[in-house]
């Protein structure tokens, strides 16, 4: 079914075509499975509940938190059907992963494109700076993976290894 005939569609019926992507990809992960790929999996399909939660979309547009944002913080934005994550380096600029791009230095701005962003209290398991670091060094990555790899799987790589 193309992305076109999901978002015309019923959402229930979306939702459950997308989960049941994540199902087959679980089987395939199971063939060579790892904690830390079935970990990931996990996260991606967490992403997209809440992403297409309207309680959970209400209280992101509530909150504007980009005035207090500090090197090494985990900042996300709402995107039709998920949220983008990446690392705020400082002086207004964001380390990020895109399908197309790979890992990119971008603006906060670019980053956001056009809507609120915030900042998410994942688990930090190092300093800022090292945070900060470890996000720059893998500017230039070009190895997306929906359920390996992804914008979200990168932040928390950069904030606690995981």
């Amino acid at each position: 079914m193309s992305r076109r005939n999901r978002r015309s569609g019923s959402s229930r019926v979306g939702v459950l075509g997308l989960l049941g992507e994540a199902v087959q990809a679980a089987t395939e992960i199971g063939k060579h499975s790892s904690v830390r790929e079935i970990r990931n999996l996990s996260q991606t399909v967490e992403n997209f509940l809440d992403a297409n939660d309207p309680r959970s979309v209400s209280r992101r547009l509530l909150t504007d938190e980009t005035h207090r944002l500090q090197a090494g913080d985990h900042v996300y934005c709402q995107r039709l059907g998920y949220t983008h994550h990446g690392i705020y380096v400082g002086s207004g600029r964001v380390v990020h992963y895109l399908l197309d791009h790979g890992v990119i230095e971008d603006s906060l701005e670019g980053f956001a494109a056009g809507v609120n962003v915030h900042r998410k209290h994942s688990i930090k398991r190092y300093s800022d700076r090292e945070i900060v670091r470890r996000a720059y060094a893998r500017v230039g990555e070009r190895d997306y993976n929906l359920f390996h790899n992804n914008c979200e799987h990168f932040a928390n790589w950069c904030r606690n290894g995981g």
